[in-house]
């Protein structure tokens, strides 16, 4: 048992204290020490280097803020970000916008209703521009209507 005694040794000299009361951030940093710890005896047996626990935590943080970020949204979520981009009003062409054909409110079954996408409107909608893919409301009570508005100006 000796691994484990040098383990929780060397975990404990320089210990993150999350003081936190959700009981799985306190896990995933216990982790994340734990790697730490663990590729530090890795380099140490392979480069047969001195560096210090203290010191070679320190690189690591270093080289993952120098890291560079991907921009390439990975393949399952950029369908996800396409389609919520697809649905902002600033998005549609203006030749597709202002065409006049095929422009029809379509009811889209959904339990939570979307805002209109028209930026001087504030109200839910569950009517969708057929060709647009744009959610507008249409309402006749309203001198124009968002959907009309959306389509003419």
């Amino acid at each position: 048992m000796g691994g484990v005694d040098k383990a929780d040794q060397l975990l404990s000299f320089y210990r993150n204290e999350l003081k936190t009361k959700k009981w799985y951030k306190r896990i995933i940093f216990h982790l994340l020490d734990l790697a730490v710890v663990n590729s530090w005896l890795l380099y140490c047996a392979v480069k047969d280097s001195e560096i210090q626990l203290a010191e070679f935590k320190l690189q690591v943080a270093f080289g993952l803020m120098k890291s560079e970020k991907s921009h390439e949204a990975p393949l399952h979520d950029r369908t996800l970000t396409e389609n919520w981009l697809s649905n902002r009003a600033s998005d549609v062409p203006t030749s597709v916008r202002y065409d006049g054909v095929n422009h029809l409110p379509v009811k889209v079954p959904q339990k939570s209703a979307p805002r209109c996408k028209l930026p001087q409107c504030s109200r839910r909608t569950r009517l969708q521009c057929r060709k647009c893919k744009v959610y507008l409301c249409v309402e006749e009570d309203r001198p124009a209507n968002c959907f009309e508005r959306f389509h003419t100006e």
